[in-house]
């Protein structure tokens, strides 16, 4: 299929990158100890900043699952050394050290894109020790997350969210409106011991988690239900059929 091809491509590519340039994928840890250092050109870490971010698209459009803390360190340290390093050659006295604005540039990814600021700064606090840059990370962080809301752009994982259930749910089938439930199943009711895919839901219904003894687990049509878990099912506004076939199948009033 085409998705299929798609993948293909894309791991390939990938792969033929990472035998040219091992360097450039992965983690991306030692590109930003090197930028925590200061080291770097101008238009080094640009490149580099170009090939990570088109390896991350790349690798997040096709819907695998993938970690994106490390790719947002990676980019938002090249970025603010680069700027840093602008800025330090205008205005030495002014900018005395240009890898500062590397932790900077990550506390100001970090906050655009997840829309945590405190999070952000806390986590850029811990992992350099750079406690005097408490009022830069303030203003950078909270001009990222700004900008990323003036932009209209949804928070990564929210973002994330919504493509998975796009693709659980056709767009020319999702309603305009949806509402979310929780289920419990109970023993011995029609879900206890079923595959999500064999319970026979109506059309604008859908289970999206199941909760089981504490864990949080991803529903798919493999996922076996047990009596006692709870479901989280996400319903069209007028799908009064799909609640009736919830609370029989689930055993519930």
């Amino acid at each position: 299929s085409g998705r299929v091809a798609l993948a293909a491509g894309v791991g390939g590519t990938v792969a033929a990158i990472g035998l040219a340039a091992p360097g450039l994928i992965g983690g991306g840890t030692p590109l930003v100890e090197r930028a925590l250092s200061g080291e770097g050109a101008v238009f080094a870490l640009l490149g580099l900043l170009a090939a990570r971010f088109a390896l991350t698209v790349g690798s997040y459009s096709l819907g695998t699952a993938g970690g994106i803390f490390g790719p947002l360190l990676v980019l938002g340290s090249q970025l603010g050394l680069a700027l840093g390093l602008v800025f330090h050659r205008i205005a030495p006295q002014a900018v005395p050290e240009a890898r500062a604005f590397a932790i900077v540039g990550m506390g100001a990814l970090f906050a655009a894109t997840v829309r945590a600021p405190l999070t952000g700064i806390v986590l850029m606090l811990e992992m350099t020790e750079g406690y005097s840059l408490m009022l830069p990370l303030l203003a950078a962080t909270f001009v990222g997350q700004w900008t990323a809301d003036l932009a209209g752009d949804r928070p990564i994982y929210e973002a994330l969210l919504g493509r998975e259930l796009g693709r659980a749910v056709p767009a020319d089938e999702a309603p305009p409106e949806s509402m979310l439930h929780e289920v419990d199943v109970h023993p011995g009711a029609p879900f206890d011991g079923r595959r999500v895919a064999d319970l026979g839901l109506p059309p604008g219904c859908l289970i999206i988690g199941v909760e089981r003894r504490g864990d949080h687990l991803v529903a798919t049509g493999e996922t076996v239900l047990t009596a006692g878990d709870r479901l989280t099912v996400v319903t069209s506004s007028d799908a009064g059929e799909a609640l009736a076939a919830l609370s029989a199948g689930s055993g519930g009033s």
